[in-house]
C-alpha cells in the first residue's frame, strides 16, 4: 500500500468522526437551549412579569447557546456533502 493510499483512508476515517462530533454538539447546544426557555417561561400568559425577570439569566444562557448551536450546524452540513 502506498503512503498517499494510506493517508488518504486515513482522511475518510476523520470525515465521519468530524461530523458526528458536530451532529452530537448541534443537538446538546439546541436541546439545552430549548429547554432553558421551556421551564423559564410560565404556561400561564396572564402571569407577573416578575416572573420572567426572575428567570432571565436562563433565558439569556438560552439565547446565547443558539449561536453556537448554529455554528455546529454549519460545520455539520458540508460533511454530508463529502460523505
Amino acid at each position: 500500500m502506498r503512503q498517499e493510499d494510506s493517508s488518504l483512508i486515513r482522511h475518510r476515517l476523520r470525515t465521519p468522526r468530524a461530523a458526528a462530533i458536530a451532529g452530537i454538539l448541534f443537538s446538546i447546544f439546541l436541546i439545552t437551549s430549548q429547554l432553558l426557555v421551556w421551564i423559564s417561561i410560565p404556561d400561564n400568559l396572564k402571569g407577573q412579569a416578575a416572573e420572567v425577570i426572575g428567570h432571565s439569566k436562563s433565558i439569556s444562557l438560552a439565547l446565547n447557546l443558539l449561536p453556537f448551536a448554529g455554528i455546529a450546524f454549519l460545520w455539520l452540513s458540508p460533511w454530508y456533502a463529502i460523505a
